[in-house]
Formats: C-alpha cells, structure tokens, sequence
C-alpha cells in the first residue's frame, strides 16, 4: 500500500506541485514589457501590473484586462522562430 502511494505522489502530485510553484514564481515576476500568453492562447506584452490583475497590450492601442492567474506563461516562440531565420 506503501509502495502505491509513493509512486502516486512521485507521478501525479509531485509534478503537479512543482508546475504550480514554476507558476506562481512566474507571476510574481512579470513587469512591464514582458511578452506572455493567456490560457486562451491571447499574446500580448504587458501594459500594466496591478494586484490580481494584467492589462496587456495587443497592438494598435488594443488594451485588454485579464486576471493575472489567467496568464499561461512567457511566450518565447517568437524569438525561437527569429533565431531559427538568421
């Protein structure tokens, strides 16, 4: 029962738990200017930071108000894609 458990926690908790973690330390280190991706797929750079919430700018004065929990992560395939053309 033992051996269960410990293979349930190393394969489904533990990962959970560090993903979290990676999330969270993302959050609290977005600044303006940083170009993100919402869990909705919506790419913008951040406008404003406020408590709970992002205001991200997507191009032509376009600025849209999200939770800041609702940001999936950094979006980097961009430079990626710029890197691969040079």
């Amino acid at each position: 029962m033992l051996l269960i458990f410990a293979v349930f926690y190393f394969m489904i908790l533990y990962p959970q738990s560090k993903q979290r973690r990676q999330h969270e330390a993302f959050l609290k280190g977005i600044k303006k200017g940083d170009e993100v991706l919402t869990q909705s797929g919506i790419i913008g750079k951040i406008h404003s930071v406020k408590e709970n919430e992002v205001t991200l700018d997507l191009g032509r004065d376009h600025k849209v108000r999200f939770l800041a929990r609702t940001l999936a992560g950094p979006y980097t395939a961009a430079k990626a894609e710029q890197k691969e053309e040079k």
